[in-house]
């Protein structure tokens, strides 16, 4: 999850939208995976125009809160893995390899 970069947050602790980016859809309790291994637990997803932005809560067990975000110029292609009558979970490929 190296891809992963550290997202600035405001004071009210919402994301510090870049030039002409807009929200677009809130996520409370998303899990973040790398392939089958659960590295971030319950936190508020955020995608906007340019990123999908992810913040654990305050109260974490783990040190208190993480913000990060992920440029969508990375994402290659989107899956919905969704098992029938479950939990919606979502893939993201990722390109590899930074030039």
């Amino acid at each position: 999850m190296e891809e992963l970069e550290t997202l600035e947050v405001t004071e009210s602790g919402r994301p510090a939208l870049l030039p002409n980016e807009v929200e677009l859809r809130m996520e409370k309790g998303v899990y973040l995976y790398d392939k089958d291994t659960r590295k971030l637990e319950d936190g508020i997803a955020i995608v906007t125009t340019h990123r999908l932005c992810w913040m654990s809560e305050a109260s974490s067990k783990n040190g208190g809160a993480r913000y990060l975000c992920l440029p969508l110029i990375l994402v290659a292609n989107i899956q919905d893995k969704s098992p029938w009558m479950k939990t919606s979970k979502v893939c993201l490929n990722l390109i590899t390899g930074k030039a």
